[in-house]
């Protein structure tokens, strides 16, 4: 697994570069600190902040990861996994990981350039990271249910992003958090509106962390699964 991992992530990565997904989060985070420095009061700042980052870098691996299954699918390149050791597990997180990491970046740059450099950057980099991958790991999950990209996007995605999304009604009061406080999104959204206080709560931020580090061992596990059982499988029978 040493050598194979770093491999695969280094070939997703490169990838994704040829896919131009680099230039979509880059040019995301751009737009997202213009709107916050020309449109938003700076009153605003704090409590809209965490509700783009969820949105934008936290989620969207979601869509970008389950875009370049299916066009491994659909290129066929993904076959190479039926003569290859690299293993389902190291498959799925290699993808994941590299979508991730791009956008953890855009994210970074999104709240430095709106809240300025200091701490909080820091503290930022492993609950981002964190909700970034499970997005990533319930879009690859989910990929694998439809043939088509455009049956994912009816049937995957839209259910997905309103489940996502709830957490925002208590977020902004207009729920009792309770309602939403078992859906993943709930600790994510709040563990980056914790970071975008001048003065985090520690307590909070390791419980939220902590959360997120749960919620991503099980989707890793279901991608991995749903991986194995409906793509892997039957390329070897093939």
């Amino acid at each position: 697994m040493t050598g194979r991992l770093p491999n695969a992530l280094r070939l997703f990565l490169l990838a994704q570069w040829r896919c131009r997904f680099p230039h979509v989060y880059l040019g995301m985070a751009l737009l997202t600190v213009l709107a916050f420095r020309l449109a938003i009061p700076e009153q605003y700042t704090q409590s809209l902040l965490p509700a783009f980052l969820l949105g934008e870098p936290g989620t969207l691996a979601l869509t970008l990861v389950a875009a370049q299954a299916f066009l491994e699918r659909g290129d066929r390149s993904v076959t190479a996994l039926a003569v290859t050791p690299l293993r389902s597990g190291e498959y799925v997180f290699a993808m994941v990981l590299a979508s991730a990491l791009l956008a953890t970046l855009a994210g970074l740059l999104i709240q430095g350039g709106v809240l300025g450099v200091d701490l909080r950057l820091v503290l930022l980099l492993p609950p981002l990271l964190l909700t970034a991958t499970l997005a990533g790991f319930a879009g690859l999950g989910l990929s694998t249910r439809f043939s088509e990209f455009t049956g994912f996007l009816v049937g995957g995605l839209m259910p997905a992003m309103v489940l996502i999304e709830l957490p925002y009604l208590s977020y902004f009061e207009l729920a009792p958090r309770l309602a939403f406080a078992w859906i993943p999104s709930d600790a994510a959204l709040f563990g980056l509106a914790n970071l975008a206080r001048p003065d985090p709560d520690r307590l909070q931020y390791a419980i939220y962390a902590g959360l997120l580090l749960g919620y991503n061992a099980v989707a890793l596990r279901w991608a991995r699964r749903s991986f194995q059982e409906r793509v892997r499988e039957r390329l070897e029978r093939a």
